[in-house]
């Protein structure tokens, strides 16, 4: 019985000292990330101090670019849009942002029927844990959305094994391939460079009546509140998308009817949708597009009466 109690001591003990051995590798790694997925979230939760933050999916990730913003609006800017995701990550990024910084302007991107997905369909908290956990120690703001997972989170988490179990591939990517998830220099934009294939594309019509999601909801509201607490104008934009036409959705109307933040509906923009030109893909939009669609929001955003000017020159 003793030697089992022996070998058992042995075995955990071994395993915990090769989870702390390898976590202090890969949490070097992470670290020192040249670029990728991961260096744009840790300075997202940790370093970043620009005028305006943009939050959002691939979508925002690709179809809002800084140096528009930049030149436009004077202002500096980072984009922490991250593609795949959706509210709960922009939720923890936010929270990261809002603990250390005031910023002067947030642009959320959201899709039609942002505020209605549902975790059983779309496994967006999963998602969002997944690519979190490498930061759960170190950033408590990441903690909420991680911990809706499971009750065993704040515990697993502290096995670096377990942490980093969904993100080795991506960890390690910038190391061998340069520039994948976006330049350093694009302040957190990853470009588009395709385009639309020749071919016929159909008119697609959106109109759903599904209900809005109360868990959501509840969600959007502190991540609104929060920016608002710290007095940054909030814009909510959505991007459209190639042939599609939008009648209703039950979050369409709900942002309509918000009273703290600016609503811009691009959905129906027919200088948008129309333009195939503009698009890598049906649902983004390429260099091009995404240039002129930036453009488009930074004049709109300027001619806002409440527009703040930078409080010194940006260059």
């Amino acid at each position: 019985m003793k030697k089992l109690i022996k070998n058992t001591f042995i075995i955990i003990a071994s395993f915990i000292a090769l989870d702390y051995v390898i976590g202090l590798a890969l949490d070097m790694t992470l670290k020192n990330s040249p670029d990728g997925r991961f260096y744009k979230i840790q300075y997202t939760l940790k370093e970043c101090e620009e005028d305006i933050i943009i939050y959002g999916s691939s979508r925002a990730e690709s179809n809002y670019v800084p140096r528009i913003f930049e030149e436009s609006l004077g202002l500096t800017c980072w984009n922490s849009g991250r593609g795949g995701q959706s509210l709960p990550f922009m939720y923890a990024m936010n929270e990261g942002v809002t603990n250390r910084h005031s910023p002067k302007i947030a642009i959320i991107n959201v899709e039609d029927i942002f505020l209605e997905y549902t975790e059983e369909e779309y496994s967006f908290f999963d998602r969002a844990a997944g690519i979190l956990r490498p930061f759960y120690i170190k950033h408590p703001a990441v903690r909420s959305i991680v911990d809706r997972n499971s009750y065993a989170e704040p515990f697993l988490n502290y096995s670096k094994l377990y942490a980093y179990n969904s993100s080795y591939y991506y960890l390690f990517r910038p190391y061998a391939i340069e520039g994948l998830d976006g330049k350093l220099e694009d302040d957190g934009w990853k470009p588009k460079h395709g385009k639309l294939k020749d071919e016929n594309y159909e008119q697609r019509v959106v109109q759903e009546k599904n209900e809005l999601n109360p868990e959501y909801v509840a969600l959007f509201d502190n991540f609104i509140s929060s920016l608002r607490e710290k007095g940054t104008q909030v814009f909510v934009i959505t991007s459209p998308n190639y042939k599609e036409k939008v009648i209703s959705t039950k979050t369409i109307e709900y942002l309509k009817n918000r009273k703290d933040i600016v609503f811009i509906d691009y959905l129906n923009d027919t200088r948008f949708t129309r333009n195939k030109t503009f698009y890598n893909d049906p649902n983004h939009m390429n260099l091009i597009g995404a240039e002129a669609f930036s453009t488009d929001i930074a004049n709109k955003i300027k001619s806002q009466a409440t527009y703040l000017s930078a409080s010194k020159p940006l260059f």
